[in-house]
């Protein structure tokens, strides 16, 4: 694993070769969790950033076809960032994962470009089920998508993320 002087991680060399290629926007201990969940769930994590902005930096250069993000708490929640990078990677598809008392940015996230968003706590088997919807989600269609909502009706699972 090598560090970039963007603040990236790349970790294409150390993830499995299968499923998708993940560009991960994260927290330290999220991105921890989120790095080996994705990998059990046999996708390739190639890029990790601690912030939105230095992921868009460093997925200019790799084959990531997913971003996972959480919304910062704080006015507008980085929605604006996210539509930044959405419309410059137009390829990517966005998993914005929300914090319970985020739920109302749902529709922003949405408006965004976000293909889909998974409410925290979150179980496994909703996040696995949202990166299948996305990878099934052809590239051309996902202009003026209104996404879709994933883990808003089991209010609160068992899941830790």
């Amino acid at each position: 694993m090598a560090a970039s002087d963007a603040g990236t991680l790349s970790l294409a060399a150390a993830s499995p070769a299968s499923g998708n290629a993940v560009l991960v926007a994260e927290d330290d201990d999220v991105r921890l969790f989120l790095r080996g969940v994705l990998r059990l769930l046999h996708h390739r994590v190639v890029h990790e950033a601690a912030r939105l902005e230095s992921a868009a930096d460093a997925s200019a250069a790799s084959d990531a076809t997913i971003l996972v993000f959480a919304l910062p708490s704080g006015k507008g929640g980085g929605t604006q960032e996210l539509a930044r990078v959405l419309r410059a990677r137009p390829e990517l598809r966005g998993l914005v994962l929300l914090a319970p008392a985020q739920e109302s940015l749902r529709t922003a996230a949405l408006e965004a470009g976000a293909c889909a968003t998974v409410l925290r706590p979150f179980t496994l088997k909703e996040f696995a089920d949202a990166l299948q919807e996305l990878a099934k989600k052809d590239v051309s269609s996902l202009t003026g998508s209104t996404g879709s909502e994933i883990g808003a009706s089991s209010g609160g699972p068992t899941g830790a993320a």
